[in-house]
């Protein structure tokens, strides 16, 4: 992780965390998803910070992350979160917003990856960061607010583990 990205996510007003399917939980992986949501759950502790997941498998939902700062649309009975971040998202308009889209790639884009790039362009202090080892692109119309991260994203949230060490 670059120097300009860990300062983009830990000095903005406020953070949205997308957690995409490369998050989720497979037969041989629920530790380290574990050890990647007890990380998220340190940066947005005591943050303006507001985390979506496309993901069904109800990780978000367990309590590590408030249940007032989380959604899961894709999860029923979502629909009062669902709301509860459109009214956050709402208030972002007149602050600093940094978006990080973890491994989200197109398996259902109308969740998280299209909403966020539509955010970015209406924003104009809301900055993208996407991180995926494939599908990591930005588009180039979003005037240099969006930030490509070629990266497996649970070698990304450990590097974010790194980074919260220090502070």
């Amino acid at each position: 992780m670059t120097q300009e990205v860990w300062n983009k996510i830990i000095n903005s007003e406020m953070l949205l965390i997308g957690i995409g399917t490369q998050l989720s939980v497979k037969e041989d992986n629920e530790k380290q998803i574990d050890e990647a949501y007890d990380t998220l759950a340190k940066l947005a502790k005591g943050r303006n910070c507001f985390v979506i997941t496309s993901n069904t498998d109800q990780k978000l939902l367990d309590g590590r992350i408030s249940k007032f700062l989380t959604a899961a649309p894709k999860v029923e009975g979502q629909e009062k979160q669902w709301e509860a971040y459109m009214n956050w998202l709402s208030c972002s308009l007149t602050h600093e917003l940094t978006i990080l889209e973890l491994g989200e790639g197109f398996a259902d884009p109308m969740v998280m990856r299209w909403p966020f790039e539509k955010v970015l362009s209406m924003h104009q202090k809301a900055t993208l960061i996407r991180v995926h080892p494939m599908l990591y692109q930005v588009p180039a119309d979003l005037n240099g607010r969006g930030i490509g991260v070629k990266e497996n994203c649970i070698q990304f949230v450990k590097e974010i583990a790194e980074q919260l060490s220090h502070e």
